[in-house]
């Protein structure tokens, strides 16, 4: 977003500290894509530090600003304002898969995954460890596939992803009017793959 200020007027009101984040000039902000929204828009705010980049997620819809980061019912409470529209797949596996993406705390690495090659091992692995990660990713290469949804409501969605450094399946229900419940498994921990946030 080329043009910060809109962003932070709107926010000022509800919060000083983050107009003041979004106006500075190491902060980059983009608009993420939420077409399951009628009338609402979220945006990735990354303001560049020296070591790493503080990140955080905010949604706006009507006279609502919410931060959305470790904020899962902040996402369900903005939906409501914001004309959500879950008419067809498409719409509802984005409302999911944005959901994941924006909720998540960014301490931590959180990717979702579709397949094993978006997966790589840390360089410089010993023949041991090099061995158990090509295993895991035999394992997974046919386990691994991107978002899918079933069901005719409520519907029931997967997602793989990376958490830390840990490959974990999500299992998720969503319902009509926005509600998301679901499970996290791990299904291989601690993978020697590279440390980031």
């Amino acid at each position: 977003m080329s043009d910060k200020e809109p962003l932070a007027a709107r926010v000022e009101a509800f919060d000083k500290e983050l107009a003041a984040i979004i106006r500075a000039p190491e902060t980059e902000v983009m608009q993420v894509p939420a077409p399951f929204f009628g009338k609402g828009d979220i945006y990735r705010i990354t303001r560049r530090l020296t070591h790493h980049p503080l990140v955080l997620t905010v949604g706006v819809a009507g006279d609502a600003v919410v931060r959305l980061a470790d904020n899962p019912d902040g996402y369900r409470a903005l939906a409501r304002k914001a004309q959500l529209r879950l008419e067809n797949d498409a719409l509802r596996l984005a409302y999911l898969t944005i959901f994941l993406e924006t909720t998540r705390s960014f301490a931590h690495r959180f990717d979702i995954v579709r397949d094993t090659s978006e997966i790589q091992p840390r360089p410089g692995l010993d023949d041991a460890t090099a061995s158990r990660f090509s295993q895991a990713m035999d394992r997974y290469g046919r386990v691994l596939q991107p978002p899918t949804l079933t069901g005719s409501g409520p519907w029931q969605a997967a997602v793989y992803a990376l958490r830390k450094q840990s490959l974990v399946r999500l299992d998720l229900t969503l319902t009509d009017d926005g509600a998301i419940t679901g499970k996290e498994t791990v299904l291989e921990p601690d993978l020697p793959i590279p440390y980031t946030l």
